[in-house]
This record gives structure tokens, C-alpha cells and sequence, in this order.
């Protein structure tokens, strides 16, 4: 935003979002400051003359309604860069709604680029791809032929996959031959647009996305339609800007929860190995359980006021698994470079695989000569010990007093596997 309140502006907390728009409201005594990220529409289309005047109009209407609006003609790009296919491709990027114009033309000149594609091609591709909001606008007499062939358009594209097993590298590449044969009704719909210009529509078609008529003659009206027509998709979410943390949470997590479900299986196949005899001990079951820890893990303090990160963990390395016999505690599987002892009494002190079984609780430990957190809790008449490195060297004191944080890192990303994996454990009836 490049807005910096020195440290005598007392910050009302007014966020906000209105779309993609964020509102900072920032105040001091005797003064007010409103500052607004505006929502930044894209319009693309082929570098046609007669869409010139209309993209300006669509310009000026949506600017009226407060949003932001780069157009080629009027230089708001900035300063522009020697790659100038690279430069549009980045002001997609950052645009959060895209407008796509198409009417009879591909682009300045007949020719495609190297692909086989269109500058105009390659901008709706990259919006498509980041998942932006597009909206497409077709010269009405276009979109009217274009059904009129529709259904010869699909059976070129499916005669295409069937013999080439694969999509086209380029959406021209099933038609290009065909357009150039026909002749009649057909080669009469083909002449009143450019040969790559059926392409792209089919291509937009296959994506899904509706073809709005926008008739250029009356760009004014049409102007005022794509206005009320944004106006109505922003009406549409605005049920979920008070859920915009939760949804922001939940779009973080997706990645995590797909992988954990895998894994899952992969664990419940251990178990049921255990449980039919035909693993020798939870070795192979811990070293499957400490893969899905592999990840790198900051150690924050103050993570909800004023969060630095202190440290990192780089993975979970190692881990072993002890049950209780009688009065000892027995090893019943390991995984890792460590050695562990096979067995320990449950009188011994400072042992912090003995402690967690006789406190029935979770405990943090560390071994600097090893650079070593030892996260290690009781499950029923288990006790799992694992092994996390840590980054830069710490002594004793100093990881001690860490020790929240180091928990929080590892068991807030993990709680609902570290869960899963005690239900695995504690829920055996192997001997």
C-alpha cells in the first residue's frame, strides 16, 4: 500500500473490504486520512480499431464506480518494459477482474504468434489459469455464428483428441485446416471474423465461461450493463466478507487436509499389519507416521501480538515407541538414527520417556548436544517419543524457555494428526 502512520497516528482499526477494495482508515487529532486499494478490472481484447473507442468508455463508466482501470491507449501501465507480451501478462496478474471484448478481429495483424496464438489469447489463458473473475463480451452477430457452428466445432475438437490422445497445444490447431476448406453457409459464418477468432471462442466455450452480447454501436448502454453486471457479482460475496478470515483458513488448510486423508490410509494399513501379526514390532509403523511431520517449522514468539520468528525446526527425524510391562517400560519399535535403550524401570528419574507415562501428560524436553526437541506423551500404556532438530543452537535455558512456542509450531499445524495417531496407538491390542 505504501502507507507508513508514524508513531504518533493512533490507528482507529477500520478495515474495509469491499470486494478486493480495502479501505485503511487512519486518524490523529484534528486529522483523518482514507486511503483505497481499488478493485483493478483488466479489459482485454485484440488491438482492433474499432474496439479503441469502446474500451474507453467501459474505462471511463467503470472508473466512475470507483474501480481501476489499465487500458493499453491511455499508458496506465506504467513504464513499459522491452518484453511487452510479458508486461500485459503481469498487469493480469494483478488485476482482480478480468473483461474480455471480442468482435471480428485477432489481433493488429492476420498473423499468429509463435503457439499458434494471440497476444489477446495469451492475457484470458493467464487469467483463467489464476482463477480471476472473467467476464467475456461478443460482438452479437459473431456469437449468433458461432452456435450456428458449435456443433461442427465439436466434432473437429473430439476427431482431434481421438487421434492425437492429448488437448491441442493451441486452440486453433483442430480447426485451422477446416476453416481454410469450407466453403457455402459455412465459409460465409467463417468470413465475418478472423480464422482464430472461432478458435478462441471455443476455447472460452470449453472453459465454461458465458458469452455476453455487447453491441459496439452502442457502447455507452453496454458500458452501463458491464457496471450493474459487476455491481451484481460483488453483491453476490458479500455474505462472506465477515467470513473472510474463516475462508482464508480454510483455502490455506485444503493442501494439508487433501494430504493428510491420504496418509491416513497409509497409516491404517500399518496398523492392520500390527494388529494381524505380520509386522515384528511398530518400527515400520513410526517410520510411515514421521513422514507426514517432514516439514520445516518456525518458532514464533508472540505469534498474536507481535510475532518474530526466533528459530526453526527442520523436521522430525526420529521417534520410538515404548509399552508398559509390568514395571518397566519396553521398546516396541523405533525409526531414525537413534539409539534407544530397550527398556527402562518406572522408578528411574530423569527420563523424560518415563516421566510423560508416570504424569500422564505431554512433555517438551531438549538435549543441546544434540540440538534436539523431544516432544514425548503417554498413550494409555504407550509412551511416543519424537525426535525434532532444530535449526540454530540453542543451550538448555533458552529452549526451555521456548518451550510453548516449540509446541505451538509443531501441534497447532498438526493437532488433528498428532490426534489420529494416538487413536492408532492407544487403540491396539497388540502384545
Amino acid at each position: 500500500m505504501g502507507i507508513y502512520p508514524d508513531d504518533s497516528f493512533f490507528v482507529l482499526g477500520f478495515l474495509l473490504l469491499v470486494s478486493k477494495g480495502i479501505i485503511f482508515i487512519w486518524k490523529r487529532e484534528g486529522e483523518s486520512k482514507l486511503v483505497i486499494d481499488k478493485t483493478r478490472i483488466f479489459i482485454s481484447s485484440a488491438y482492433e480499431e474499432a474496439l479503441k473507442t469502446p474500451r474507453k468508455i467501459v474505462k471511463e463508466h467503470l472508473e466512475v464506480c470507483g474501480h481501476e482501470v489499465p487500458i493499453f491507449e491511455e499508458e496506465d501501465f506504467g513504464t513499459w518494459k522491452p518484453d511487452t507480451m510479458k508486461h500485459c501478462i503481469e498487469v493480469v496478474e494483478k488485476s482482480d477482474i478480468v473483461i474480455l471484448l471480442i468482435n471480428t478481429k485477432s489481433g493488429e495483424e492476420p498473423e499468429l504468434r509463435r503457439g499458434n496464438v494471440t497476444p489477446t489469447y495469451l492475457e484470458f489463458q493467464e487469467a483463467w489459469k489464476k482463477k480471476k473473475h472473467i467476464l467475456v463480451f461478443v460482438n452479437p452477430d459473431i456469437k449468433k455464428r458461432f452456435f450456428d457452428l458449435r456443433k461442427d466445432f465439436d466434432s473437429l475438437y473430439n476427431q482431434y483428441i481421438e487421434e492425437n490422445h492429448r488437448p491441442p497445444d493451441s486452440p486453433f490447431d483442430p480447426f485451422e485446416r477446416w476453416i481454410s476448406i469450407q466453403d457455402g453457409v459455412a465459409k460465409k459464418h467463417l468470413q465475418a471474423a478472423d480464422p482464430f477468432v472461432w478458435a478462441f471462442l471455443y476455447d472460452i466455450y470449453k472453459k465454461r465461461y458465458w458469452l455476453y452480447e455487447f453491441d459496439f454501436a452502442q457502447s455507452e448502454k453496454e458500458a452501463k450493463q458491464i457496471s450493474q453486471m459487476i455491481s451484481n457479482s460483488l453483491k453476490t460475496v458479500v455474505d462472506f466478507i465477515p467470513r473472510l478470515d474463516e475462508l482464508t483458513e480454510i483455502e490455506e488448510q485444503q493442501s494439508y487436509l487433501v494430504e493428510y486423508a491420504e496418509h491416513t490410509l497409509t497409516m491404517l494399513h500399518q496398523k492392520n499389519l500390527i494388529l494381524n501379526k505380520e509386522e515384528q514390532d511398530w518400527s515400520n509403523f513410526l517410520k510411515q507416521g514421521i513422514e507426514f511431520l517432514n516439514h520445516r517449522y518456525d518458532i514464533i514468539q508472540a505469534k498474536d501480538t507481535n510475532p518474530v520468528v526466533v528459530n526453526h525446526i527442520n523436521s522430525c527425524y526420529a521417534a520410538s515407541l515404548y509399552s508398559q510391562d509390568g514395571e518397566t517400560l519396553r521398546l516396541v519399535g523405533k525409526t531414525g538414527d537413534i539409539t534407544a535403550p530397550e527398556v527402562f524401570a518406572l522408578y528411574e528419574e530423569g527420563v523424560h520417556v518415563v516421566d510423560a507415562f508416570n504424569q500422564g501428560e505431554r512433555l517438551i524436553t531438549y538435549r543441546e548436544d544434540k540440538k534436539t526437541f523431544y516432544i514425548t506423551e503417554a498413550v494409555e500404556r504407550f509412551v511416543l517419543c519424537l525426535h525434532f532438530l532444530l535449526e540454530e543452537d540453542w543451550d538448555v535455558k533458552r529452549a526451555e524457555a521456548y518451550a510453548q512456542e516449540v509446541e505451538c509450531a509443531i501441534m497447532d499445524k498438526h493437532q488433528l494428526y498428532f490426534e489420529f495417531l494416538n487413536l492408532l496407538i492407544g487403540g491396539s491390542t497388540y502384545e
